[in-house]
């Protein structure tokens, strides 16, 4: 009966199931294999993305306030690893990217080579998990108002005052700029006191008085009041005050080449007062308008003029509290202890030869 026994042997199915769930057994567990691979590999890659990005912004740090980033970022990454098979790069000015070149720029890379769970058993081999960042410093410029009171909110705007910069930032305490950076941004000195000897009573102009070099009046104890119809023209010199500068409704104030030193005075340009500051193109006061002191909180300068006023140059009132209104000039610059806008004033940066310096801050931010 051979036949029949072949037959038999044929036709006897027992034994297939366990051979497909075999195979079936090993394809699962590859499939589990990369899945689980896939995941661990994306959670591996965030973590280290992290520590990429924090090493980056801390040499980017460095590099602003002008220390060694390089170790820096290398010692933050290693830290934070933790692990010692991971490569660590970094690289000042970065090789590739959008930052090839800068030196105000930092590159951190962090390779990682990591095995796959059950690998071995289904032939799939390792990998390598990779990240990149790249921090850097970016100039914040140029700025037409700088506010150096360390609390927020010293720029406020009040009725139906809007503040329009044109061209330029304004830098005040907040969360991109701490205060300790604000006075690292202006790039003007002033005195820190001023004590001048000074005649009686006030100068006031009610016609026609030029001031340039050989016919300058004594500093007057009362500083210098413009009435209506009274126009005061200041030509190439620095004209230095002994007490308060008013220009009433009506009256008008010029300088040309010149610099209005106010000392610890405030200022007042009233409401239908007319006023055009011309600074100096050239000298150690160049682009310097009109100029106060360092030192005396509590001064409030009104600059109120509206569309009467023109205030080309850099008004630098660094310790006063300055209101204003209006502004027709297409370069102006104004630093102060706060400022408070109660009128729509639009603050221009169109400065090529007017002489200012460029006020500005340094920001740092991952770019890549």
């Amino acid at each position: 009966m051979p036949g029949s026994l072949w037959t038999r042997l044929g036709a006897d199915e027992r034994g297939v199931s366990t051979l497909f769930t075999a195979l079936s057994l090993s394809a699962i567990l590859g499939f589990v294999a990369l899945g689980l691979h896939a995941a661990g590999g994306l959670a591996a890659r965030q973590d280290l993305q992290q520590t990429a990005d924090l090493a980056a912004e801390a040499g980017a740090r460095a590099l602003r306030s002008r220390m060694a980033a390089e170790p820096l970022a290398l010692a933050l990454a290693r830290d934070n690893l933790g692990v010692a098979d991971a490569t660590i790069t970094v690289e000042r000015p970065p090789r590739s990217g959008s930052r090839a070149g800068d030196p105000m720029a930092i590159a951190v890379e962090i390779a990682q080579p990591r095995d796959v769970l059950l690998g071995g058993l289904v032939g799939v081999a390792g990998t390598e998990v990779r990240a990149r960042a790249v921090g850097a410093v970016i100039d914040v410029a140029p700025a037409c108002l700088l506010a150096l009171d360390p609390a927020r909110g010293s720029v406020t705007e009040t009725g139906s005052g809007r503040l329009l910069p044109d061209g330029c930032e304004v830098l005040a305490a907040g969360p991109l700029v701490p205060a300790a950076r604000l006075p690292l941004a202006n790039p003007y000195v002033v005195p820190a006191a001023s004590v001048t000897a000074c005649v009686p009573g006030t100068l006031t102009v009610s016609a026609s008085l030029r001031i340039r070099s050989g016919a300058v009046p004594p500093p007057a104890c009362g500083g210098v009041r413009v009435v209506a119809g009274g126009r005061l023209r200041v030509e190439g010199l620095v004209w230095q005050l002994a007490g308060p500068l008013r220009v009433e409704a009506g009256g008008r104030l010029e300088t040309d080449g010149a610099t209005l030193f106010t000392g610890p005075h405030p200022v007042l340009f009233a409401p239908g007062a007319e006023v055009a500051l011309q600074p100096p193109a050239h000298g150690s006061l160049a682009g310097v308008a009109l100029m106060g002191v360092s030192t005396g909180l509590g001064t409030t300068s009104r600059l109120l003029a509206g569309s009467g006023q023109h205030l080309t140059g850099a008004i630098l009132l660094p310790a006063q509290t300055v209101e204003l209104a209006g502004n027709g000039a297409s370069c102006t610059q104004l630093v102060a202890r706060r400022v408070e806008v109660s009128g729509v004033t639009r603050l221009r940066h169109a400065c090529a030869g007017v002489g200012v310096r460029t006020i500005r801050d340094q920001r740092v931010a991952l770019v890549e």
